[in-house]
């Protein structure tokens, strides 16, 4: 790729529980990979369901959210559609 061939001192880093390693490898051209295993930590999920809303003019309900991202296999397939 351009950036290795113009700059062979480029380093870079990465920290990601869930980076598909061979497919990062070969986008820059089977670059050696080090990989240092972390620490697995349970995962607690605390749910808290949004609150009613109040009538207009009454104190205003909290709400609660959720984030979903895509898995590295959807944005695999995402990223081959376009």
């Amino acid at each position: 790729h351009g950036v290795i061939a113009r700059r062979p001192e480029f380093r870079l880093v990465i920290m990601s529980a869930t980076i598909d390693l061979q497919l990062f490898a070969r986008y820059f051209g089977g670059c050696p990979v080090i990989q240092v295993p972390g620490r697995l930590y349970p995962i607690k999920v605390h749910w808290i369901p949004p609150q009613p809303k109040q009538p207009e003019g009454g104190a205003k309900g909290g709400g609660g959210s959720m984030t979903a991202r895509p898995s590295n296999e959807e944005a695999r397939e995402r990223a081959a559609k376009s």
